[in-house]
């Protein structure tokens, strides 16, 4: 039995109008979906073109350009006194060597990436000279290191390239870096400052980093343990 949707009568099956209203009756089983033969969203996927190396390179390169002669211009004309545009000229051009690997040269070898990232954050912290007093602290400070950190990029850019690398051993070759860094930082300041060379805060952090070199030694010599904790953090 159905009813009219506009005075609730009950209606025959048989009727096509209310007898009561003449609303007509509709039967919702005679309904039929009216099937798209199309679709209505589009079939054709647009696609962005990407941007090109060259585009970005001549982007962050005119970008990193005006900031440095904007800045330069400013401290020559109206700030004399202090030339604090010589760090920001500086880091421009540690930026831009840092990007024109990944931009215009992206087939530079991980040895010569290395070199040039180097060189452009030697050439960046020598610019600070000019700011300081005297420069020695930088030949027997500063360049020292800058060869020493060049030395490990290139051993690690060594080891990334053969098959013995992994997280563990990454991690291991982190640690041992930073041990190396930390006590040879604190032995040039020694021959700086005329002392006698000898370990205060940086046997600190070689203890820690030892103990932390050996717990991970032990489990690169374990198999089981190894990959135990490879399967369980994904490394």
């Amino acid at each position: 039995m159905s009813y009219c949707v506009n005075c609730g009568v009950k209606l025959d099956s048989s009727l096509k109008t209310c007898p009561l209203c003449n609303t007509p009756v509709i039967n919702p089983n005679e309904f039929q979906v009216e099937s798209h033969s199309t679709s209505p969203y589009p079939a054709h996927k647009g696609k962005i073109e990407p941007v090109s190396r060259k585009d970005v390179t001549i982007f962050s390169s005119a970008t990193l350009s005006a900031i440095a002669i904007c800045c330069g211009l400013l401290n020559f004309y109206f700030f004399e006194k202090i030339q604090w545009s010589i760090p920001v000229i500086g880091l421009c051009f540690v930026i831009w060597v840092f990007l024109l690997p990944l931009t215009l040269l992206p087939n530079f070898s991980g040895y010569f990436t290395a070199f040039l990232d180097c060189f452009a954050l030697g050439s960046y912290i020598y610019m600070i000279t000019y700011l300081t007093p005297v420069n020695t602290w930088f030949f027997k400070v500063a360049f020292p290191l800058i060869i020493e950190c060049l030395i490990l990029i290139e051993l690690l850019v060594f080891l990334i390239k053969s098959k013995l690398f992994n997280f563990l051993v990454g991690l291991l070759y982190f640690i041992i870096c930073s041990a190396l860094i930390c006590v040879s930082t604190e032995l040039l300041l020694d021959n700086v400052f005329h002392q006698a060379f000898s370990l205060s805060w940086s046997a600190v952090v070689l203890t820690v980093c030892l103990i932390l070199s050996v717990m991970i030694i032990t489990i690169l010599s374990l198999r089981r343990m190894r990959i135990m904790l490879q399967k369980r953090f994904h490394i």
